[in-house]
């Protein structure tokens, strides 16, 4: 709250040379896309077995995904994270017993090989769910370690492949928190690692085997023509030890881009005071920026007290763009492990997904998010529901087993495209913005100001952002006040129009009050050039 700036002015009643009254509409261009061929991409996170069912089994699948691009594409998502799509003795799958089978419940290897053709027919980024620490104890590789572990054990000579799978995985012979009771030989007990489940055993990635293992499993895939890789739980290599996690992210980033230079790789560092130094000890292109995501985040509590807390969102974003560096930021709203952000209130919903739209880098929107769909953890599954497409259609799924509630607030997707204030046109129209304005993603921020005044004892809290991205200059506007509307003179700001715009409520518009004067609506987002 250090910075005080009078930018407000009384709404006036002028006259245009011309003779046309104030206030005007602003005209908008919703049809052009600024194309670039980079790795800044709005990207769509699916859990597919919610998604959209093809062959009427209940379960989301790879084709209903293919089925869907058009949607996705129409939307504004040029990028798709797929959540886990292997073999897997769980729901979430995030234990994989097979890296070379795609869970048959979600389709085959050649659904995925026709999902990446079409997705690149469509200029759409595809990367999927890799995890590198840990697997199934029913992955063929944990047992052939648990038998080599106990022939070893038992004092018998190993074949030379015995000896590699031996060390394939993390053991001791003592309990210890995060370990696991294996087996007991000739008086010993073993343990192996599993920091997160007793079904993900972690590998031990002091075996040049086991990263070779994975190496091939990165291979393939790349092969296939994959994008990339978001890489589950990184400071989990070596627990705690950042030196060596960033060691065995390079190792593998270095690799994957030996095979495709153009690779995209996220990490997932849920450690708020790592995300920095993973992005200045590693070239891997992206962290998921946790501050800025939740209930706790910085977008969610800039809208507290009416809009008074908006520095959350300026220091948030420049703390975001400071520990990317070079790197491309990669901030969210939520995903698979958290509540769902939507409210009851959609113009709060909707104005969190202005402001991501707003922040630099690649955003990540979690399938449901762009329609409202609300969850809350724990359990899980509770935000891993089926995506309402329209009441009764046969692409329905069925839920995650152990799903507690199940809510739609918002209607089905079919109720919203034709609602031009629904959260659904909103969240397309942010995407479309940015799509037509490579600056906000791209742009490096010159300078921003949180402005307040009192007027009539009226609080205004607004935003300006600038933002330089090739030759121009770029503005936004942010109105993070829910009631007021603000008279912002834009000439002074250095620029001459407005290029696009955000509004949640209904029938509001920004609109012109004079011959370099805008008003920006409650909760409306101002684009500049």
């Amino acid at each position: 709250m250090n910075k005080k700036i009078l930018f407000l002015l009384p709404i006036l009643a002028l006259t245009s040379c011309g003779g046309s009254k104030y206030p005007m509409d602003i005209p908008e261009d919703l049809t052009t896309i600024d194309v670039r061929e980079d790795d800044y991409r709005n990207y769509y996170e699916i859990f597919v077995g919610s998604y959209y069912d093809s062959n009427g089994d209940g379960m989301g699948d790879l084709d209903g995904v293919t089925l869907k691009l058009d949607y996705i594409k129409d939307t504004g998502y040029n990028g798709i994270w797929l959540m886990p799509i292997f073999t897997s003795p769980s729901y979430h799958k995030y234990n994989c017993s097979n890296y070379y089978e795609i869970d048959p419940k979600y389709g085959t290897m050649e659904d995925l090989e026709e999902l990446i053709e079409a997705c690149h027919e469509k200029d759409i980024k595809l990367i999927i769910d890799l995890v590198l620490n840990h697997c199934s104890k029913s992955n063929e590789v944990f047992i052939k370690f648990k038998e080599s572990l106990r022939k070893f054990a038992s004092n018998k000579t190993l074949s030379s492949e015995e000896e590699l799978y031996k060390d394939m995985f993390s053991y001791r012979t003592s309990e210890k928190v995060g370990w696991n009771y294996l087996f007991a030989e000739n008086g010993t007990k073993y343990y192996y690692e599993c920091n997160f489940d007793s079904d993900m055993p972690e590998f031990n990635f002091d075996s040049e085997f086991a990263r070779g293992y994975l190496k091939d499993v990165m291979k393939y895939y790349l092969d296939m023509g994959i994008d990339g890789f978001r890489l589950d739980a990184v400071k989990y290599f070596y627990l705690d030890d950042t030196v060596r996690n960033c060691e065995v992210l390079d190792y593998y980033n270095d690799y994957a881009e030996s095979i495709n230079p153009n690779v995209y790789i996220v990490g997932e560092c849920w450690d708020d005071g790592l995300i920095a130094k993973y992005y200045e000890y590693t070239d891997v292109d992206s962290f998921f920026y946790f501050p800025m995501c939740g209930t706790n985040g910085g977008i969610n509590r800039s809208l507290n007290l009416g809009g008074i807390m908006q520095e959350m969102y300026l220091s948030g974003l420049k703390e975001c763009n400071k520990d990317a560096g070079d790197n491309i930021p990669a901030p969210f709203l939520d995903n698979h492990d958290m509540s769902r952000m939507a409210k009851t209130d959609i113009n709060g919903t909707k104005m969190l997904y202005g402001l991501l739209a707003m922040m630099n880098g690649s955003i990540f929107t979690y399938y449901g998010d762009e329609i409202g769909m609300t969850g809350a953890v724990k359990p899980d599954e509770n935000v891993r529901t089926f995506f309402p497409w329209e009441p009764n259609s046969p692409g329905l799924c069925r839920n995650p087993v152990n799903t507690a509630k199940c809510e739609y607030k918002h209607g089905f997707l079919s109720d919203q495209i034709s609602d031009p204030n629904s959260m659904y046109n909103y969240a397309k129209k942010a995407m479309l913005l940015r799509n037509q304005n490579p600056s906000i993603a791209r742009g490096e921020v010159l300078d921003s100001s949180a402005c307040y005044d009192d007027w009539d004892n009226d609080t205004y809290h607004y935003t300006i952002i600038n933002k330089k991205f090739e030759d121009s200059n770029t503005g936004i506007i942010i109105n993070f006040s829910n009631v007021n509307s603000i008279d912002i003179d834009i000439a002074s700001h250095g620029y001459s129009e407005v290029v696009g715009q955000l509004t949640v409520f209904e029938d509001t518009k920004i609109t012109q009050v004079g011959n370099t004067k805008i008003n920006v609506p409650p909760y409306g987002i101002a684009i500049l050039k």
